[in-house]
């Protein structure tokens, strides 16, 4: 049983490869906010992330983007909202 619990979660954390920061963003505030246990956690951290989407698009549309500095932390910053989404979801 542990086994395809396994394979479930390395299904879907190789589907969520592809996502962009935005679409992470969007599934972690619908999951959030659907979830069922710690409700008010979850409602927090979706109004939270939904602020960094917000910040990001505004990112997006400077010319930081093109800067290691920044092109870097915002890529590590798409993983953790991959794992975000992971733990929202179990």
């Amino acid at each position: 049983m542990a086994l395809w619990n396994g394979l479930g979660q390395v299904a879907n954390i190789a589907q969520l490869a592809g996502v962009d920061a935005y679409g992470l963003i969007k599934m972690i505030v619908e999951a959030a906010q659907t979830a069922k246990r710690n409700r008010e956690t979850c409602q927090q951290l979706a109004r939270r992330v939904k602020m960094i989407g917000d910040l990001l698009q505004q990112l997006q549309r400077t010319e930081l983007m093109q800067h290691p500095e920044t092109r870097n932390p915002v890529e590590q910053l798409e993983e953790t909202l991959r794992q975000t989404y992971m733990l929202i979801k179990s």
